[in-house]
């Protein structure tokens, strides 16, 4: 005598059941698509389309604050900058801000903690942009 086996994922009507497996799995793959988009939705400007017209607005960006930072050494550790400037609250968080991504230096992102800054790098982070520019010699 042979068991049959039934298919449990089929109902009687013909239509398919959802078991909690395949809705946990839709929902990690919504998780992982929201989290990548929310990370810069502007990256999406080419996909999120309707007839040509973009559905996002990247050209207005968030809006930063510039600051100028004036050095009197030839060059200041980059972690030591954030400190001083008020972007982290230590020299730990600074490095923590550094090595896990959220600074970049001349546009891109830098994750040497000791990075020599130098006048005429640009730094990027937290919504504020640093100039550094060196510090003018006061004649006395």
């Amino acid at each position: 005598m042979k068991n049959k086996k039934t298919d449990n994922s089929v109902k009687s009507d013909g239509s398919k059941k959802f078991h909690i497996k395949d809705i946990l799995f839709l929902f990690l793959v919504f998780i992982i698509w929201f989290l990548f988009v929310m990370q810069d939705p502007c990256a999406w400007d080419q996909v999120m389309s309707v007839n040509g017209k973009k559905l996002l607005n990247c050209d207005k960006r968030i809006k930063m604050e510039k600051r100028v930072v004036n050095i009197k050494t030839e060059f200041v550790e980059l972690y030591k900058i954030l400190k001083f400037e008020n972007l982290a609250a230590s020299g730990g968080e600074a490095k923590y801000l550094i090595n896990d991504g959220f600074v970049r230096v001349n546009g891109s992102v830098e994750t040497r903690k000791r990075k020599k800054i130098v006048p005429g790098d640009i730094i990027e982070t937290g919504g504020v942009i640093i100039e550094i520019h060196m510090q003018q010699q006061q004649s006395r």
